[in-house]
């Protein structure tokens, strides 16, 4: 997007803009975040604008032959494709992605969504479970027992589904996440999402024991359950409340004395990662069972737990090369926080002095001052849309139960060392327009002299 966004030709902007549309084809088809891409492409349309408002406003300095030739001829031309690039084709380009998922899954399972937790009935009845006011609001408890009980007594499908996530024993491991998390027993917090989707095909004593046919039908379950909670709460027998984010329960108070903690929570995820080996000793049976069956591929290393006395052949599983890379891992956790505090002062450093350089410009209408150059500008304020917007939605999940961690801020320390940058492109800029104005004057000033 900051490329597209400085593209000087139509090629160059175009094609980045359909990069950064691939890019977010791939966000949005396969993580929640994808709910970033929409926003980051509005804040590269601001800044691609505004970058054209300060171009337009440099070139009205020309003589007015020269400004009519800029005006109508390349500037208009100009920030249109850039707009096109940052704008339409990525938007396009995660539309498309998106809708041809959508497609096949309505063709081969009935639903038109990315994924199960997608579907209009799994999300309807999520947000109706949001909207019963809990006796106790907490915004990392989104649906508590006081409301599941209630919800229980007003919906006979609502209770067989709660019924099965209460009868699942691999539920206890979201309960126990939850107490890791707020400390609060008997409850799955954030994780109640998965428990509803890992009940609806629990199948042993106390399930649903039914297997569905495509997921139509079982996205029609979770539909009947909600229609039985709107026609409790369209008839007085259940309180209501309004909830506009599907997922996000509305306890706006709670959340925003939440936030501040939250953020300087995403903020230690993002600047010090941490690394710690987990010894044999300390895994459970299931943990190393679940390892083997994940990392099919590590035979060596799996027969290393299996087998006492076996000696591995490779050298990346052997002993001094494990301790080796255990020291890399750890200097590199050691040295992150500097690093990543060096990149933000030096990035908003740079910001600054460029900022300077440009009003200097402008103030003394000399086009040889960083005015003349704006890529700085553009892309510094990208990088730092999508910094600050992966920070604050960790933020969000941070204070509505799921801990921020560092694997969830890495997309955003990757951006560091380019925007840091862009700081030091920004200052030496600004340095080099400054010499320029002391030696010799403006570019005008010096193509006018005999």
């Amino acid at each position: 997007l900051a490329v597209a966004a400085n593209g000087r030709t139509i090629g160059s902007a175009l094609r980045w803009g359909a990069l950064a549309g691939i890019g977010g084809a791939v966000c949005a088809t396969t993580r929640a975040e994808g709910v970033m891409v929409p926003a980051l492409v509005l804040c590269a349309a601001g800044v691609t604008a505004l970058s054209g408002a300060l171009t337009w406003h440099r070139d009205s300095r020309l003589s007015p032959l020269e400004r009519d030739a800029e005006r109508f001829a390349r500037q208009p031309a100009s920030l249109a494709i850039r707009l096109v690039a940052t704008v339409v084709l990525p938007l396009l380009l995660t539309f498309a992605a998106t809708t041809a998922i959508k497609l096949v899954n309505h063709r081969e399972q009935g639903i038109f969504a990315l994924a199960d937790v997608d579907a209009p009935g799994f999300k309807r009845l999520f947000r109706t479970l949001i909207s019963i006011p809990p006796m106790a609001p907490d915004p990392r408890l989104p649906v508590p027992q006081d409301v599941r009980e209630r919800a229980r007594a007003q919906s006979p499908t609502y209770d067989r589904l709660l019924t099965a996530m209460e009868s699942d024993p691999s539920s206890m491991g979201y309960q126990n996440a939850c107490v890791r998390t707020t400390g609060v027993r008997g409850e799955w917090g954030s994780w109640t999402i998965w428990a509803m989707r890992q009940g609806a095909w629990y199948g042993g004593e106390g399930g649903i024991g039914h297997r569905w046919k495509d997921a139509a039908e079982l996205d029609a379950f979770y539909a009947t359950a909600a229609d039985e909670l709107r026609a409790a709460m369209d008839e007085g027998r259940l309180e209501s409340r309004f909830a506009p984010v599907t997922f996000m329960p509305p306890d706006w108070g709670p959340l925003a004395r939440a936030l501040p903690d939250s953020a300087h929570a995403a903020w230690l995820a993002l600047g010090r990662p941490q690394y710690n080996r987990t010894s044999h000793e300390a895994l459970s049976e299931r943990q190393i069972r679940q390892f083997d069956a994940t990392a099919l591929r590590r035979t060596e290393l799996s027969r290393l737990l299996e087998e006492p006395g076996f000696e591995p052949t490779s050298f990346w599983h052997r002993e001094p090369a494990v301790e080796a890379l255990d020291k890399i891992k750890r200097s590199l956790a050691s040295t992150v926080p500097a690093l990543t505090m060096a990149s933000v002062v030096v990035g908003f450093m740079g910001m600054a002095i460029g900022a300077v350089g440009l009003f200097v410009g402008r103030a003394t209408k000399d086009r040889t001052a960083p005015a003349a150059d704006t890529s700085w500008l553009v892309g510094g304020l990208i990088l730092l849309s999508a910094i600050v917007g992966r920070i604050l939605l960790i933020s969000l999940l941070d204070a509505s139960g799921v801990p921020a961690q560092s694997r969830y801020t890495l997309p955003a320390a990757l951006l560091l060392p380019a925007f840091a940058a862009i700081g030091i492109y920004a200052t030496m800029q600004t340095v080099k327009g400054s010499i320029g104005r002391v030696g010799g004057g403006s570019a005008d000033r010096q193509a006018a002299a005999p």
